[in-house]
């Protein structure tokens, strides 16, 4: 009555053993259950002494779970006179096993220990199979409520994580409309000044102008190609296209393509390299992406006349590369958050700053792809590391031999899918 009474499987199983001491002498008792997908038993609960110095656990662990694995699943009882010199060697004589439940029905089982010889007569094994068929309904009813409980838990997490990935994609939506607009706005803007222009302008105003037009096109760039990165990413059909070449070389290109985007803040970009080339076997194109993505928000989130620091080199047997600023920081509650689709660290800087919040999310793909590793570490007010790893490091000698192999193709992102295709490379 106590176990039909009760819903929580550690509040049955503690109410029969108080019961059965009342009527039966024991110096320990477990109950094992079976995982319903495994088969395999797992102590469910245990109480009573320790003997000759064994803990409970180790006492437990001398019938489970390898030894209960052929508890038969029928109606009867298992009962053990002659113990394993292991169980006699713990101070116990007799051991007797009761199933929990039919064939259909076997939830487990218990399991009852004593230091007397004979102490489970028959009688008394009788009496166990008569509170084992009324305990394992109760077990079995407690156990369906507990995954019942378990499945809503894991639906309102799943619900809640869909709602907020919903919210997300409204809000990154509203972003990219905004950053859409902006550039193509400017764009416009000057594109018809220049058309109303009748020779009026002096030849430095319209250089500065289609400078301006030039910057604004950049940005739109690189807004689509996040858009379209992260498309394919949801899709499974993103793709790398390894090859050998100059790590040394792409970072030297990165740091004279930043020169002018720092120099608008006062900017310095500071580049330590080793003095031997470094080669590796990867997409130029996406690490070129991924370090400009990170030297990039370095300076965005930068104060003006502050050092960025871009390294590379050799970390083990990897390419390690990393971006140093000394910046705004990242507050810890959010730094878990940093690579998750459309997420973007709010604050009264970020808001002032341009962006989607993907381009971490494309920068740990496209690293994971090949192998790598990406890290991040930041404190608030006091800036932010970010570094990866590239396996796959190569010699020049054998980075010659892939180039000279490799296809004379340099196409780029925004070509059209069936384009690429014509020169066999694929939809990426």
């Amino acid at each position: 009555l106590t176990a039909n009474n009760e819903l929580e499987l550690e509040s049955i199983y503690e109410h029969v053993a108080n019961e059965l001491a009342q009527v039966v002498e024991y110096d320990r008792i477990c109950v094992a259950y079976r995982e319903v997908e495994s088969g395999e038993h797992t102590i469910a609960y245990a109480r009573g002494v320790e003997i000759d110095n064994r803990t409970p656990g180790e006492l437990d662990d001398l019938i489970a779970p390898e030894s209960m694995d052929g508890v038969p699943a029928s109606p009867g009882t298992t009962r053990v006179d002659e113990l394993s010199p292991e169980l006699r060697s713990a101070g116990l004589k007799t051991f007797v096993r009761i199933p929990l439940g039919t064939d259909q029905t076997y939830v487990g089982s218990i399991n009852m220990f004593s230091r007397e010889d004979g102490a489970f007569d028959d009688h008394t094994i009788e009496f166990l199979e008569r509170v084992a068929n009324q305990v394992a309904p109760a077990i079995r009813n407690a156990r369906m409520l507990a995954a019942e409980r378990d499945l809503r838990a894991t639906l309102d997490r799943q619900n809640k994580e869909l709602q907020e990935a919903n919210n997300a994609r409204k809000q990154f939506l509203s972003t990219v409309s905004h950053e859409l607009k902006t550039p193509l706005t400017i764009i416009a803007g000057f594109v018809d000044l220049l058309s109303s222009d009748e020779g009026d302008m002096a030849k430095e105003e319209r250089t500065e102008t289609l400078d301006i037009i030039r910057r604004n096109a950049n940005h739109l760039d690189v807004l689509i190609n996040d858009i379209l990165d992260i498309s394919r990413l949801d899709a499974g059909t993103f793709k790398i296209l390894p090859g050998a070449f100059n790590a040394s070389q792409l970072i030297r290109d990165i740091e004279s393509s930043f020169q002018s985007v720092l120099a608008r803040k006062d900017q310095t970009l500071t580049v330590e390299i080793p003095e031997k080339d470094l080669w590796v076997d990867a997409d130029r194109t996406r690490i070129s992406q991924v370090v400009t993505n990170m030297v990039s928000n370095a300076s965005k989130y930068s104060p003006e006349k502050t050092e960025i620091e871009l390294k590379c080199g050799i970390d083990g047997e990897r390419l390690h590369i990393s971006v140093r600023d000394h910046g705004i920081g990242i507050p810890k509650e959010q730094r878990e958050s940093l690579f998750t689709p459309f997420f973007r660290v709010d604050n009264e800087t970020t808001r002032k700053v341009s962006g989607t919040g993907l381009g971490l999310v494309i920068a740990k793909s496209i690293v994971e792809m090949h192998g790598g590793e990406i890290n991040l570490v930041s404190e608030q007010g006091e800036g932010t590391l970010i570094e990866f790893w590239l396996p796959d490091l190569t010699t020049e000698e054998e980075a010659k031999a892939d180039i000279e192999e490799a296809p004379a193709f340099t196409g780029s992102r925004l070509w059209a899918d069936d384009e690429l295709e014509e020169f066999g490379v694929g939809a990426d």
